[in-house]
C-alpha cells in the first residue's frame, strides 16, 4: 500500500576544542515508513563533523557553520557512497 509516513533519526555530539571550533560525529538514518517499521534492513549515514560558531563584531546576527563527510553503511551503500553536509545558520535576536 501507499506509505503515509516514514520515520528517521538524526543524531550528533560535539567536543569543543579551540575557540569557537567544535569537532564530532553525527549520523542520518531511517527506521522505515508506516506499513514497514523497523522490518527491512535500513541504511545510515555516519561521519566527522566540525562545527564553528560565533558572532563577528562587525556583523548584527551570529552564525553556526557545521559541516560533515558520511559514509554510506548498510543498504544506503547502493544510493551514494557518502554525502558532504554544509549547514549555515543565522540567529539574531530582537
Amino acid at each position: 500500500g501507499e506509505v503515509f509516513a516514514s520515520y528517521g533519526y538524526a543524531a550528533s555530539t560535539t567536543w569543543r576544542t579551540v575557540g569557537a571550533l567544535s569537532l564530532g560525529a553525527e549520523a542520518f538514518g531511517d527506521f522505515g515508513g508506516d506499513h514497514g517499521f523497523l522490518t527491512h534492513p535500513q541504511g545510515a549515514y555516519v561521519g566527522p563533523q566540525l562545527k564553528w560558531e560565533g558572532k563577528p563584531d562587525f556583523l548584527p546576527f551570529e552564525i553556526e557553520v557545521d559541516a560533515g563527510w558520511l559514509a554510506a553503511v548498510g543498504p544506503d551503500r547502493h544510493e551514494a557512497s557518502s554525502q558532504a553536509r554544509i549547514n549555515l545558520e543565522l540567529e539574531r535576536r530582537f
